[in-house]
């Protein structure tokens, strides 16, 4: 069934495009065989034996082409079901992702997860560097002033308030580009989904069957069929080697699947943040009385306690969410071009050679 629907997929995705390019494919690549044909003719007709040599090599590129095109329709589908299959075996204890790769039986059912999966984690390390500095942000800001005095915060706690101010406000700008980032690779992600099998992929052929565009032909092939493949599937074989996705969103503090709107939304995302030191019953005038202030002294120490946890562990957390969101994406990048410039290469080989290279890369 999980082959079955891969391949129907992708057929609707290469045929009902709007336009009819498998066919339109085919009927260029024919006409490559006229003018082949026409300088063959037109060789003997003035005896030209560099036009005949000319005519005989791109009648065997003409052929190819044919050849070309049946191994794409056929290498499209067969990658479809290969690419789903592996979606389904790396899910197969990952309910939520289960449900992902059968609602979405295409290459990109994982890569979209991983993609989400980390912005999650790091929108949830940003609502809680928001959270903890809004404490020294206030005390920073606070003065209260009366007829006899004026309190403010002294200089030294004050530094110190701004040290631990600064530390977790650059934690906050760089969880802010690691989003960014994010959104830039969901965003290709979506751009080659839309575009490779129904621009790019026919474009490439048609481009092929002509000896001026040839090469450039082959590169948007190659771009097409390394971008909606091996793109996205790299991203599983990613989550396939590192550690299992439930340590990472643990680490992250999402256990499970869970949705950072909720999370924001949640009443208690202070109080999480802050490690419980400052809840509204705390936090009231009208309980104004002595074991309120005791309350909002045990309060503060609790804050300062989980401040410092929290920031210890800092630096873990951030290289563990560089690794994910930087590091890794690069290396899919580094994996998407080699394939894009070894297949470039394999489609631009001498025409007596095509059979061989399909067999090879088969």
């Amino acid at each position: 069934m999980v082959a079955g629907g891969a391949a129907a997929q992708l057929t609707n995705v290469w045929v009902n495009s709007g336009f009819p390019w498998e066919a339109s494919a085919l009927i260029l690549t024919f006409i490559a065989f006229s003018v082949s044909a026409l300088a063959y003719m037109l060789s003997r007709v003035f005896i030209s034996k560099d036009l005949e040599k000319w005519a005989k090599i791109e009648f065997m590129y003409a052929l190819s082409s044919v050849i070309l095109v049946a191994f794409l329709i056929f290498l499209v589908d067969f990658m479809a079901v290969k690419a789903t299959e592996f979606g389904v075996l790396l899910s197969a204890d990952r309910d939520y992702l289960s449900s992902q790769v059968a609602a979405d039986q295409s290459p990109f059912a994982i890569a979209n997860f991983y993609i989400t999966t980390m912005a999650n984690c790091v929108r949830a390390r940003y609502i809680d560097m928001f959270a903890l500095s809004f404490v020294p942000k206030l005390l920073l800001s606070l003065e209260i002033t009366t007829k006899s005095f004026t309190f403010v915060i002294p200089g030294f706690v004050g530094g110190i308030l701004m040290q631990l101010l600064n530390t977790v406000l650059s934690a906050t700008y760089t969880l802010t580009y690691l989003l960014y980032t994010l959104d830039f690779q969901r965003h290709l992600l979506v751009f080659a989904r839309e575009t490779m099998l129904t621009i790019f992929l026919p474009v490439g052929i048609v481009l092929r069957a002509f000896p001026f565009t040839r090469s450039s032909g082959n590169l948007f092939i190659a771009i097409a069929i390394g971008f909606y493949f091996v793109y996205p599937t790299a991203y599983g074989m990613v989550l396939a080697i590192s550690k299992p996705v439930s340590l990472i969103e643990g680490s992250c503090g999402i256990h499970g699947f869970k949705d950072v709107t909720s999370y924001f939304d949640s009443s208690s995302w202070v109080n999480d943040a802050t490690g419980g030191a400052f809840s509204l019953k705390t936090m009231s005038f009208a309980t104004l009385g002595l074991s309120s202030v005791f309350s909002m002294m045990f309060g503060a120490a609790t804050y300062v306690t989980h401040l410092g946890l929290l920031l210890a562990n800092l630096g873990s957390v951030l290289s563990e969410l560089m690794l994910y969101v930087m590091f890794y994406p690069i290396v899919v990048i580094i994996v998407t071009y080699t394939f894009i410039k070894g297949f470039s290469t394999f489609l631009g080989v001498e025409a007596q050679d095509f059979a061989q290279g399909l067999v090879r890369l088969v």
